[in-house]
């Protein structure tokens, strides 16, 4: 896989990276500013119609995803919330330190599970209303509901949870 990061929201830079030789692209908000709606006209800008039409596919060529700001030992909830609301599909957790941690954040992107689903574990915090996201994936509501999941977690889920560890703590205390 091969992937680059930037700071620039630029809709010059997201049409670049919408048709570059690319698996993903990654935001950094941990150190650049928090800001959604540059964020959200960054992906909008990475909407490349001619590879649509050539593929037949609404699946994005290069696939969206940001580090967040807030580290492992705060709540990140909030900002993944914004995050995935807006469409992206995957959020780089930096400073993850313990297991518990690491669950936090996974919780922080899922919806809650119904009953009898088959992979309700961990419980999911998300709360509805991503209205947005659903359109930039090209999925109705319920199909956008079904696949904003976690994989390897729900094998049909399109979202990724990375966890940066960045410590000995975060070493020591990890699990494979």
């Amino acid at each position: 896989m091969y992937g680059v990061s930037t700071y620039d929201l630029s809709l010059e830079k997201a049409r670049s990276l919408a048709r570059a030789d690319i698996d993903y692209v990654y935001v950094d908000m941990e150190h650049g500013p928090m800001d959604f709606t540059a964020l959200q006209s960054f992906l909008l800008g990475m909407i490349d119609k001619r590879t649509i039409a050539e593929t037949g596919s609404l699946a994005a060529k290069v696939t969206p995803l940001v580090r967040i700001a807030p580290y492992g030992r705060e709540s990140a909830a909030w900002a993944v919330k914004q995050a995935l609301d807006i469409g992206l599909m995957g959020i780089i957790f930096p400073s993850i330190e313990t297991p518990e941690q690491a669950r936090a954040a996974v919780q922080a992107m899922r919806y809650p599970q119904r009953r009898n689903a088959p992979y309700p574990q961990p419980t999911g915090l998300r709360g509805s209303g991503a209205a947005i996201g659903s359109w930039l994936w090209g999925l109705s509501g319920a199909d956008y509901t079904r696949r904003a999941d976690t994989w390897p977690l729900n094998p049909d889920g399109d979202l990724i949870a990375l966890m940066m560890i960045e410590s000995s703590r975060g070493y020591a205390t990890r699990r494979p």
